[in-house]
């Protein structure tokens, strides 16, 4: 059975409420799906959601990983939402998605989206869009394990961060970590990936078939929906048919007994959808 391993990385607690409902979605959904997520206050997650993470390995064993979030790179860039690009999974699937954590994967069919894209692009070691007159990788993207994360990648990887370190890039904040906290994450993953895969598929570069979210993106920088006076403002793109499996999932006896150990304001959120 082809597997895909959803991949993300979180170093701030108003993000730490979306762990559980990360996790649970899309193994309900997907047989042949996994789930790692790092968190850099581990040790209290752990001990706050002990219940909620022991209903999970009773119902998906060996199917999910939560680790703490450490490392040399990470004292070198300690950035979360950047971290992801720097740091390999340890559930080793033949796709990894790199994505964040605040989207609820609750599509079935999740493998298969990127086994078709497969076929279509058989050369690519990865399916991500580039954003339009800048140089920025989408922060969601799917790569082909094996084929992504190399020796040449991980060499890159580490001459990258050791440039970081040696010019005090980071901490004089100097390009790309002039941007905003949080803002420089896809001009990072840009630089990591590009020099070593080159450029996504040019042709569809802007088709968001390439880089699929096959969920609920629940951004707290975000309305659940777009207001009527302006249908095209990004929302958490709820469908009609999104709405109905998540409906679908709120009324089976899983989520009954696990939803009771979600954080308040993630049960308030989700009943906006």
């Amino acid at each position: 059975m082809t597997e895909l391993t959803l991949f993300s990385v979180i170093d701030k607690e108003d993000y730490e409420k979306f762990v559980i409902p990360f996790i649970f979605f899309p193994l309900v959904t997907n047989s042949d799906v996994k789930v790692e997520v790092l968190i850099k206050n581990y040790d209290s997650f752990i001990t706050d959601n002990e219940d909620a993470i022991s209903l999970l390995e009773l119902w998906f064993p060996k199917r999910f990983l939560i680790r703490s979030l450490e490392g040399e790179y990470f004292n070198v860039i300690p950035c979360g939402s950047t971290a992801r690009f720097y740091l390999q999974p340890q559930l080793k699937s033949k796709w990894t998605k790199i994505t964040d954590v605040d989207i609820m994967h609750i599509e079935g069919g999740v493998v298969s989206e990127f086994e078709r894209l497969e076929q279509e692009h058989p050369q690519n070691a990865y399916f991500a869009l580039k954003r339009p007159e800048s140089n920025k990788l989408s922060g969601t993207m799917c790569v082909k394990t094996d084929a992504f994360y190399t020796r040449e990648w991980e060499y890159h990887v580490e001459q990258y961060i050791e440039d970081v370190w040696t010019n005090n890039k980071y901490t004089q904040k100097k390009p790309p970590f002039n941007e905003p906290h949080y803002y420089y994450d896809e001009f990072v993953n840009y630089d990591l990936v590009i020099p070593v895969h080159g450029l996504p598929e040019k042709v569809k570069q802007n088709d968001l078939a390439m880089r699929p979210i096959q969920g609920i993106h629940m951004s707290l920088n975000r309305p659940a929906y777009a207001p009527p006076w302006q249908p095209d403002f990004p929302d958490w793109g709820i469908t009609p048919e999104r709405k109905e499996s998540m409906n679908q999932l709120r009324n089976t006896r899983q989520y009954e007994v696990l939803s009771r150990y979600f954080h308040e304001s993630m049960n308030e959120m989700l009943n906006r959808i």
